[in-house]
């Protein structure tokens, strides 16, 4: 018979994906370009994202774990109707997604799986670096992952001519056009 999923958890905060089958699956087949997450249960959601580049266990067992990469967590964490809570994240797979030890292919199913636990991304960004440019006047800042640019307030960004305490600071106070990178 061909296998099953029969649970999944989701954590946005540390960006992996658990999946849970009825029985042992081989980890080496499993293609993660046919895993699509879905915003409702069935084929028609409003939003459905495949997996690009992300890497999963390499371990033959009934769970197997899915590091998101940067690419697919970005994507997923911009798209608010998206894996934002446990009723907007859905799992589906195509019939040849991932093989049992008898090599039987998984059948999509006609209805998407719901999340069984899902974890929202807590984590604050972090500033990697920053580009600033007086001939162009421009500031492009550097995270390290996606962040919502209408949400960054320039009156609390300020620039300093080095680290002391002595040291001079201008507090921006707008942002005419914004590009966060």
């Amino acid at each position: 018979t061909p296998p099953v999923l029969t649970s999944f958890d989701l954590d946005m905060d540390s960006n992996i994906l658990y999946l849970t089958f009825n029985e042992v699956v081989y980890a080496d087949t499993l293609t993660l370009s046919r895993i699509f997450v879905q915003s409702s249960n069935n084929s028609s959601a409003s939003s459905t994202y495949p997996l690009s580049d992300s890497m999963s266990t390499k371990t033959n067992d009934i769970y197997l774990t899915v590091e998101l990469s940067l690419a697919d967590s970005s994507i997923l964490k911009l798209d608010r109707r998206l894996a934002t809570r446990q009723g907007n994240t859905f799992v589906n797979f195509t019939f040849d997604a991932v093989q049992d030890t008898s090599n039987n292919e998984i059948v999509s199913a006609k209805e998407a799986v719901r999340v069984r636990t899902f974890t929202a991304d807590t984590s604050s960004p972090n500033l990697l670096s920053f580009n600033f440019s007086l001939s162009e006047n421009t500031m492009t800042l550097s995270f390290d992952e996606v962040v919502d640019a209408s949400t960054l307030k320039a009156e609390f960004l300020s620039i300093r001519n080095n680290y002391s305490e002595a040291s001079e600071i201008v507090n921006l106070t707008a942002i005419c056009y914004l590009s966060i990178f």
